[in-house]
C-alpha cells in the first residue's frame, strides 16, 4: 500500500441558512427593542417579558442596534467631515488671488480658514497638563483598617 500524505484543510465555519424573512422578521424585533428601550426606558428583562424572548436575545439586540447606530454615527461624521473640508478648500482657492495681490482682508479670511481646517483635522489637539503633582509620580497610600471591614471608621 502507497503511503499517501493527508492534510489536514482548516474547517470552514458553518453557517446554517436562514429561513427565509427571517432577516426582515430580525430586524424588526430589533426595531422594537430598540424603540421599548429608548421610548419606554424599559430594562432588558422587561423588554424580553414584553416580545416574549429571552433575556440573552433582547441583550444582543439592544448591542447589536448599538452597534449599528455608532457605525452610522460614525459614517455620517466622516462625510460631514470632508464636507466641511471641501468647502474650506473652495473658499481657499477662491480667495488666493486677493492674498496674491496683497489684501489684507484676504489675507486674514485665509488664515481663518487654515485654522478653522486645522482645528477640523486635529491639530490643535488639546495639550495635558498636570496641576496636582507637579510632575512627580503620584502616589497613592493605602490604608488597611483592621478588623470588619464594613465598619464605619471611628470620629476623633
Amino acid at each position: 500500500m502507497a503511503n499517501r500524505t493527508v492534510r489536514n484543510k482548516p474547517a470552514k465555519p458553518h453557517t446554517p441558512k436562514r429561513p427565509k424573512g427571517e432577516a426582515e422578521r430580525m430586524a424588526e424585533r430589533r426595531l422594537k427593542v430598540w424603540q421599548l428601550r429608548v421610548e419606554k426606558s424599559l430594562s432588558v428583562v422587561a423588554i424580553a417579558k414584553e416580545l416574549k424572548i429571552s433575556n440573552k436575545t433582547a441583550w444582543l439586540d439592544l448591542q447589536a442596534v448599538a452597534k449599528e447606530r455608532q457605525a452610522n454615527t460614525q459614517a455620517l461624521a466622516a462625510l460631514e467631515l470632508q464636507t466641511d473640508l471641501a468647502r474650506i478648500d473652495a473658499a481657499f482657492f477662491s480667495v488666493m488671488p486677493q492674498v496674491q495681490k496683497g489684501d489684507l482682508n484676504a489675507v486674514n479670511a485665509m488664515t481663518r480658514l487654515i485654522e478653522q481646517r486645522a482645528k477640523l483635522l486635529g491639530y490643535y489637539a488639546p495639550t495635558r497638563f498636570d496641576l496636582t503633582t507637579n510632575g512627580q509620580p503620584l502616589a497613592i497610600k493605602l490604608e488597611v483598617v483592621q478588623g470588619n471591614a464594613d465598619a464605619a471608621p471611628e470620629e476623633s
